[in-house]
Parts: C-alpha cells; sequence; structure tokens
C-alpha cells in the first residue's frame, strides 16, 4: 500500500510499504531516503482527522490502523506551519517542571511565533522579546526530550545524558549551506503582464514600489513555472519599498478563486526596488515576505488534498513558487530576476525563527545557526537563494482591463465595454482578461457564477442557453 509523508518542510512524498510493516522501519526508510534529518522521529497519523501518535516503534502499520492512502506527519519540533504549537508542546510548556538548577521565566510562552511583520520590519524590542520566548520554548522542549530519553533506556531521572539525546541536542542548531539546484529550472512570464507591470513604474516616475502576485502553472518534466497574471493587490508604498496593507489578504483570497477557476495556481510574486545602494538581490523583509506566501500556498494545497479537492494532486504547486525582483536600474531601465527560496529557509520560515529587523541583505535569526563552521544570528540572504533563469512569452490571456488597485488608473463600468468592444472573436475569448474577469466577479457571484463563466473562457466556447443569460447581464452594465 501507499501512504503519504508531509515533511517538515510541508512538501508531501509517498513511500510504498506493507501493512505488516512495522511503525520503527517506516521512520528508518524514511531517514535513508531523506525525508527527515530528526534523530528522534515522531509521526502523526492524520492530524486534522483526530488521529493518533505513532509512539510504538514496534507496532505494525496494520496495528495502529494506517490504510491506503493515509497521511503521515512528522513532527515539528517547535509550531506548524501555521505558526501555532504543536500540542505536545503546549502541554510541556504548561506541565513540565524545569530542571532545579534551570531558572526560567514561569510566564507561558507566546502562541504565535512569526516571522513576517505587516509592518515590513520588526523592532529590535520586539526581536529581543522574540529571542526570549523562543529561548525559553527550546528549554521546555529540552527538558522533555531528555525525559523520554532517559525513561527509554529506564534511567528514570535526568542526572545523565544519552548518546542519541546528545545528538538530538547537536541537531537543533540549524547548519546553512547554499542550494544549487530547485525544482523550478526555468521561469516564463507573459509578455503583455510584465509590459504592463513595469510601463505602469514608468508612467508614476517610479514615485511607488510596487509588488504583485503571480498565477500561471506548471510544467513538472521541464521544471518550469509559467506565469500567465500580475495580480496587484491594495498595497502602499514608497519611492524605496513596497508595503502591503491589511486588507491585501483578503484581496489575493479572491484571486486565487478566480484563478483556481480559470486553471491556475498562484506561483510566485513579484516585487520592484531600486538597484542604486542595494548589496543583495533579496533583502530580509523581501525573503520573509516570500517565504510567508510561499508557506500560505503549501498550506492551501494540502487543504485541498485533504479535503477531497484532487484537481491539484498531480503536482505540488508550492515547490515550484518564485521570486521576481524587477530592479530599476538609475537609467530607468528594468531588469527582470527569477529566484526560488532554499528548502531549508522554508523549514527555518515555517518554525518561525526567521525575522526581518533590518533593511539589509542580512536577516536575523531566533537561535544561533552555523553558517561556514562559524555561530550566528544573522544570516546572509544570499545562502537562502537559487537563481532561476528568466524569459518571457505571449499568454493566451488578455490585458487590456485596467489593472486593480491603481490611483492613476481606476477602473469602471465603462471600461467593461470598451475592452469586449475592442476584442475579437466570441464573447468567451474578448472576456479572457483576468482583471476584467476579477471585477466582475464583484457583480457576479464569485462563488456560484463565476466558475460557469470562467469554465467557457477557458474552453473558448459559446455560452450555453443556461448560461446566456451573463452575456445580457454584462452588455446591460451602465
Amino acid at each position: 500500500m501507499i501512504v503519504r509523508i508531509r515533511k517538515q518542510d510541508g512538501a508531501v512524498v509517498r513511500i510504498t510499504v506493507a501493512p505488516e510493516t512495522t511503525v520503527g522501519e517506516v521512520k528508518r526508510e524514511i531517514l535513508r531516503l531523506g525525508h527527515s534529518d530528526l534523530v528522534d522521529l515522531e509521526l502523526l497519523h492524520e492530524p486534522r482527522r483526530g488521529g493518533s501518535r505513532l509512539g510504538n516503534d514496534d507496532c505494525t502499520l496494520k496495528s495502529c490502523g494506517v490504510q491506503h492512502g493515509d497521511l503521515l506527519v512528522i513532527e515539528r519540533e517547535l509550531q506548524t506551519l501555521n505558526g501555532s504549537l504543536d500540542e505536545d508542546t503546549a502541554r510541556a510548556s504548561s506541565s513540565t517542571k524545569p530542571l532545579a538548577e534551570t531558572e526560567l521565566d514561569e510566564s507561558p510562552p507566546p502562541l504565535h511565533l512569526v516571522s513576517y511583520s505587516d509592518k515590513g520590519l520588526f523592532t529590535e524590542a520586539e526581536y529581543a522579546e522574540a529571542c526570549r520566548a523562543y529561548r525559553q520554548l527550546l528549554e521546555v522542549r529540552r527538558q522533555q526530550k531528555q525525559r523520554q530519553f532517559m525513561e527509554r533506556r529506564g534511567l528514570g531521572s535526568m542526572r545523565g545524558m544519552t548518546v542519541d539525546y546528545l545528538e538530538w541536542l547537536d541537531a537543533q542548531h540549524y547548519r546553512l549551506r547554499s542550494q544549487d539546484e530547485s525544482p523550478c529550472s526555468q521561469c516564463s512570464i507573459d509578455r503583455s503582464a510584465a509590459d504592463a507591470f513595469q510601463s505602469y513604474m514608468s508612467r508614476i516616475h517610479d514615485s511607488q514600489m510596487r509588488y504583485g502576485i503571480l498565477y500561471g502553472y506548471v510544467v513538472p518534466d521541464k521544471g518550469l513555472v509559467q506565469v500567465e497574471v500580475i495580480f496587484e493587490p491594495p498595497q502602499a508604498g514608497d519611492t524605496e519599498r513596497y508595503r502591503p496593507l491589511l486588507e491585501s489578504e483578503q484581496a489575493i483570497r479572491e484571486a486565487d478563486v478566480l484563478a483556481h477557476n480559470l486553471g491556475m495556481r498562484r506561483v510566485g510574486w513579484i516585487f520592484a526596488h531600486r538597484a542604486q545602494g542595494r548589496t543583495h538581490a533579496l533583502h530580509a523583509r523581501d525573503v520573509a515576505y516570500a517565504a510567508k506566501l510561499q508557506l500560505e500556498t503549501a498550506a492551501d494545497q494540502r487543504s485541498e488534498l485533504e479535503s477531497g479537492d484532487i484537481s491539484g494532486a498531480q503536482i505540488d504547486w508550492s515547490r515550484y513558487f518564485v521570486t521576481i525582483a524587477v530592479s530599476i536600474q538609475s537609467d530607468g531601465r528594468r531588469h527582470f530576476e527569477a529566484y526560488q527560496l532554499s528548502d531549508q529557509c522554508l523549514v527555518m520560515a515555517s518554525a518561525g525563527i526567521l525575522m526581518p529587523v533590518s533593511d539589509s541583505g542580512e536577516i536575523h535569526t531566533l537561535d544561533e545557526v552555523v553558517v561556514e563552521g562559524a555561530r550566528t544570528n544573522q544570516v546572509d540572504t544570499d545562502f537562502f537563494l537559487v537563481l532561476v533563469p528568466i524569459r518571457d512569452h505571449q499568454g493566451w490571456l488578455r490585458t487590456a482591463f485596467p489593472i486593480e488597485n491603481r490611483e492613476v488608473e481606476p477602473q469602471s463600468i465603462a471600461d467593461v465595454h470598451r475592452v469586449l468592444e475592442s476584442g475579437y472573436g466570441k464573447f468567451t475569448e474578448r472576456l479572457a482578461d483576468f482583471h476584467l474577469l476579477l471585477f466582475l466577479s464583484r457583480i457576479l457571484g464569485i462563488e456560484s457564477d463565476m466558475p460557469l463563466l470562467a469554465n467557457a473562457v477557458v474552453e473558448k466556447r459559446d455560452l450555453e442557453p443556461a448560461e446566456a443569460g451573463y452575456q445580457v447581464l454584462i452588455e446591460s452594465l451602465r
């Protein structure tokens, strides 16, 4: 039978086992295949369905209730992707007493350690407080693990240390290494979408740096991410940086729904910055925001799979998530570069230990990490990036309707008629504009009407008699 294994970085892999395979054999197979580097590996069986922990290595999968297609989750040491502590850690923080020689703050640790600030950067005081909470959390976890190791060997106390406990303790420090390859080996962006993004920057004379969410397709056998759409959420930037707003989250979710109806997914994001005086391709805030978006994408895909939606089951979209940086040169030229975050960066971001404190090419960590043999709390962002070749193509969607959330180019009903009259072919072919469809989704029902209309646009077919009312309604808008 096949069981799915969700790794610490959020990726899901599949392994073939027999029902009589023991839990210990599964753990050894996971370690052999390189899907985890935890010395003391813990597996959770279907946690979303109230499943149990597979704690006895001698039990068979069949006796534990594991069936074909079930999901086994490798326990994260500190927190899950949504930032909340796992149940064991939360229980340990409230019930485990510290060692006599260790003085700990008795106040409970925060339930959410984040790696991205809505302000873009954390203050030094916020960083210091997060470091304190993280050290407290590590100490609680360390005591819990030491007690487990000692009890397994019948020692019954915490006076000594076992070899496997020392190995586990040493493994808690991240040892950073650069990553040469990534799942995405090439990126292609729609020519019209890229031109619309950079031409607006020229029109406003680069008075506001901007960012956008990328939607498109993944071609796994070519390692290709094909970007068809750039959606620009509500934002408030200045001449030096972009800045997402609180309402950006909801706007992005609405765009996700429409993209899904059109057969596309969130495949990355794009942002503009001034090249002058910038020493790194991505600064700390850029890495943190890229990780946030990619982890959200991974969580969304897992939710789809667990809910039975098989439309995205063949491709792990989140592993191909790209970041496109548009650098504005001193002479006004725009230079496009594409990157992917390393797997190690995503693991650290999912644990919430990366924090952007200074607007520079170094990102702070809550705990010391090992970089080239030295321990440090500040890591060069280049360690977390993999360069991806980028090119352009002409996609199937139009970019004739005004882009959303632009102060200089507001959208209006009049633009609907202008775009429809300027096109050619069938009504659905003239309607094939993401920004136009997103505008119409606020008039029509995004959950009820837009899936039907989007299907007709994708298939480039005439509207069926039951759908003809959409054309009448859209053309009658005034």
